[in-house]
């Protein structure tokens, strides 16, 4: 984790679907990190309907709304690329993290409020793609 960023600000938020604040859902964290630290806007999404219905026709809300502005990367991961996850029993990735370095993720879901989680065990085990976005800073 870079220690010169203090990510204090973003821990303990409250979950809600389609959260882009004050309340946020996994992808609206990660859009908060990006303005506010980052200084990039990233694209909200929230035209886009999640429903099960559009994985159950085989597209995929996540990966089908980011190719344009997203590179896929490889490890070594670097501050902020985004971890794409499969969370819970979901055979589909439904879920994001924003990487920290040092084997730590910031994400949020359902259950919780804004955590920094080790990425192992489960969630390494959960691992289906990183992206970095293609337009701005991205280094560790």
């Amino acid at each position: 984790m870079d220690s010169m960023i203090n990510y204090s600000d973003y821990i303990g938020l409250k979950y809600e679907c389609r959260g882009r604040g004050p309340k946020y859902d996994c992808y609206g964290l990660c859009v908060k990190v990006y303005e506010e630290i980052d200084k990039i806007i990233l694209p909200n999404h929230l035209e886009v309907n999640y429903e099960n219905r559009w994985y159950n026709e085989g597209k995929n809300c996540i990966l089908d709304t980011i190719k344009n502005n997203w590179d896929y990367v490889d490890k070594p991961f670097k501050l902020h690329d985004l971890i794409i996850l499969y969370n819970g029993t979901i055979t589909y990735p439904n879920h994001v993290a924003l990487w920290l370095g040092k084997n730590k993720i910031l994400h949020i879901y359902e259950t919780t409020t804004s955590i920094i989680d080790n990425y192992s065990d489960y969630w390494e085990s959960k691992f289906y793609c990183a992206i970095r976005w293609k337009n701005g800073k991205n280094s560790i």
